[in-house]
């Protein structure tokens, strides 16, 4: 993680909500719902945990492994037959 983003999240905890997930699990739906009704803080999208979100809110989306391998799958055109 850069240091500038060290430093944000340690000196303005509450004014960042860290929308957390691994891919293809929608993530980015989430994160858009949020933009649209946390309009007042920022929200920061990651794919990994890291120590300095400890203090601010996280929102994290899960979804059927499977489902997620298959979705990757189906993006890259892999044939899983």
């Amino acid at each position: 993680m850069k240091i500038n983003m060290a430093l944000k999240y340690a000196l303005f905890p509450n004014r960042y909500i860290i929308q957390m997930s691994p891919v293809r699990t929608g993530s980015t739906f989430a994160y858009n719902i949020l933009k649209a009704v946390c309009s007042h803080k920022s929200i920061e999208k990651h794919h990994n945990y890291s120590a300095l979100f400890n203090r601010m809110p996280i929102v994290v989306t899960v979804r059927n492994p499977f489902d997620t391998l298959a979705s990757i799958c189906r993006v890259h055109k892999f044939n899983i037959s």
